[in-house]
């Protein structure tokens, strides 16, 4: 029994095991000493070094830090650059790669690879422009062309076909990852994440994130890609938080005829609305098509993308609640004069409870233009008064409580012309007068604005004022070349309310008006304005069919400026109420003696004249008939105001052959004070 067990061959085996363990650990070491993962490492850098300048810090063998321990090979700190001229700037940056290493590599009975891992990766793009631009090819020196994708120079340097396909020779780089026999088979590639960075915009990166990228194969052929990852793109310039966060899915298939067919989906959430894109592209084919789709996205999520100067004029905008639903479908036409023929379908603006749409606009993006084909925009009860949000226009509409509601009809022809016709509503302007605030409601304004080149015009009918109409209309004309602007004005009805009036004359009247308005700027300014009212009243005293005349000039050229005003009534009344003013009061009462009497006048003027609103010549002359006693008083009062130093006059009363004078003045700080003369 003893004699059994020693014959069993156990011992032989062991022996035999660590015998053969002994000499594949050698061979192992040998594989995997630090001067042969330099030497392997160095020849595949030597394969790149014709199209790419490549450097890295260290090299190392360890166990995987994802899955399960197997022995990887990591290199650190990575950096390629491209050879060509224009492409110098642009860098390639991994900060660690990972390949995993099996016996077969090692022994060299296998080229597969089953998966590369990268933690971190930047592409850094500069002279966008140039280095995607291909130039004529390169000549050896036998004076033969040499293919810009697979050959190289006499130097040894590779002329970069460029990344931008165009149904020609700039596809070749694609075509010839599919078409090129291969040996080695690497089967996964999966990066942790991925930042583009363009020089033209760096605070734009568009991130990838867990990228997984499978390959596969067809007679020693790359046939398939697929690549799925996490998409962050448009970052908030005040934060790192980023508008897209989607899923992001790519096929590219060779379909075995030299072409290569590329797939792109987009899918997921543009701040708090829906992003949906794909993009097709078959190279050899002159057009790439994409369509993309957004659903209630708000406008804070593309401000990112608009012009910086743009967004500084119209500062304050993201305090208004606007949302963007659209679809954009088009075709990209490649190649060396690119072009974009887009168009935007079902575009829906909203503004609160207010809508912008479009049915459709087509644009051409082309030699840097951008052309508008002509469509129309709908608009619907936009509220206006959210323009006050905009810092550009603070301070600048306090005169208004409420801007109203708008709706009507764009019409655009091209840049230079177009028109739109609509209606306002609730429009509320603001009167201040004696520590008081007063508005004034106007219902409803039609308008017809009209762009044609340098003119501008404006027509503004059929207003309703406190739910009674005034006839009208309303013409404006502008010259933006000239700087030329011409306008008339035409009313008739009872324009403000009673509160208004009330706040200007201390009587509450609405009187029907009738105003006439003409305006010219060019070098000069003018005005002149024509205004009748059948009645107008102050305390105490009633003014029948008044007629104003106002005639302003101004020419900032020569610095000269002139006002004149004429108020005519045709028939002036005074009752009691006159006497209870203190300054009437004081100077009839106190002087004159009259007592009560009720005045008729059929001779009154008043006239205004000076350099502006603030600095005046005034004079009033009425003849004021007593009924009872029918007795005559004549009333003269000249003087002057001026904004730095107050009223200046004298009044003159005459009464039965009797002369009254008096002196009157105030200034800025002190009240009116009347001193007989």
């Amino acid at each position: 029994m003893r004699r059994a067990v020693i014959d069993q061959p156990g011992i032989r085996i062991c022996l035999a095991g660590l015998v053969i363990s002994f000499f594949i650990g050698l061979a192992l070491k040998n594989q995997i000493s630090d001067a042969r993962i330099e030497f392997y490492l160095n020849k595949s850098v030597k394969r790149l070094q014709n199209e790419f300048s490549i450097d890295y810090d260290k090299a190392r063998i360890n166990l995987s830090k994802w899955g399960l321990p197997f022995p990887v090979l990591e290199v650190f700190h990575i950096r390629l650059s491209p050879k060509g001229m224009a492409c110098q700037t642009s860098q390639i940056y991994v900060d660690e790669l990972e390949v995993p290493i099996t016996i077969p590599i090692l022994l060299g009975f296998s080229t597969k690879v089953p998966k590369i891992r990268i933690r971190d990766m930047e592409l850094r793009i500069s002279d966008t422009d140039k280095c995607l631009q291909v130039g004529p090819p390169k000549k050896d020196n036998g004076g033969s062309a040499v293919n810009p994708a697979t050959a190289e120079s006499p130097q040894g340097s590779v002329a970069v076909a460029s990344a931008r396909p165009a149904g020609g020779k700039e596809d070749q780089h694609i075509t010839d990852v599919f078409s090129r026999n291969t040996k080695g088979e690497l089967s996964e590639i999966f990066v942790e994440k991925l930042k583009v960075i363009n020089s033209k915009s760096p605070e734009q990166p568009v991130v990838l994130k867990q990228i997984n990228i499978d390959l596969s194969y067809s007679q020693n052929r790359l046939s398939h890609i697929a690549v799925k990852s996490k998409l962050n793109a448009i970052r908030d310039s005040k934060s790192d938080i980023y508008f897209i966060n989607a899923n992001l899915n790519l096929m590219v298939n060779s379909t075995g005829e030299n072409t290569v067919d590329c797939i792109l989906n987009v899918d997921g959430k543009l701040l708090d609305g829906d992003v949906q894109m794909f993009a097709h592209y078959v190279t050899g084919d002159p057009k790439l098509n994409y369509e993309v789709s957004i659903g209630k996205v708000s406008l804070k999520a593309v401000q990112p993308l608009i012009n910086s100067a743009f967004l500084r004029k119209v500062s304050g905008l993201d305090k208004v609640p606007v949302s963007i639903s659209l679809k954009n479908s088009g075709d990209v036409i490649l190649g060396d004069q690119p072009k974009v023929l887009s168009t935007f379908k079902r575009v829906l603006i909203n503004v609160e409870n207010a809508q912008i749409k479009s049915n459709s606009i087509d644009v051409v993006f082309e030699d840097s233009r951008t052309i508008v084909k002509p469509f129309d925009v709908l608009v619907d009860s936009l509220p206006m008064s959210r323009l006050k949000n905009l810092d550009m226009l603070k301070g600048k509409l306090e005169s208004f409580e409420n801007l109203g509601v708008l709706s009507g009809k764009l019409s655009y022809r091209d840049n230079e012309t177009f028109k739109f016709d609509g209606i306002l509503r609730g429009l509320e302007v603001v009167f201040s007068n004696r520590g008081r605030r007063d508005l004034q409601a106007i219902d409803e304004m039609n308008f017809h604005l009209k762009k044609a080149a340098n003119d501008f015009s404006l027509e503004a009918n059929s207003l309703v004022v406190g739910g009674q109409k005034v006839d009208g209309v309303l013409n404006i004309d502008h010259n933006s070349e000239l700087n030329k602007t011409s306008a008339n004005l035409k009313l008739k009805g009872a324009l403000f309310n009673t509160r208004v009036w009330e706040q200007f004359t201390f009587v509450e009247q609405s009187p029907v008006v009738d105003v006439s308005w003409n305006y010219n700027k060019s070098e000069s300014e003018s005005h002149s304005l024509k205004l009748h009212a059948e009645s107008f009243a102050l305390p105490g005293v009633l003014f029948s069919n008044v007629q104003l005349d106002m005639q302003r000039q101004s020419d900032p050229s020569s610095g000269r400026n002139n006002l004149t005003l004429a108020i005519r009534p045709a028939r002036l009344s005074t009752n009691e109420q006159l006497l209870e003013n203190d300054y009437i009061a004081q100077v009839l009462k106190g002087s004159v003696g009259l007592r009560g009497q009720i005045f008729t006048s059929e001779k009154t003027t008043v006239n205004l004249n000076g350099s502006d609103w603030r600095n005046l010549n005034f004079t009033l002359d009425s003849y004021l008939n007593e009924q009872e006693q029918k007795n005559t008083l004549h009333v003269v009062l000249k003087g002057s105001t001026e904004l730095n130093r107050g009223v200046a006059s004298k009044l003159t009363l005459t009464n039965k052959n009797q002369n009254f004078k008096f002196d009157m003045s105030s200034t800025v700080d002190t009240p009116l004070v009347i001193k007989p003369l």
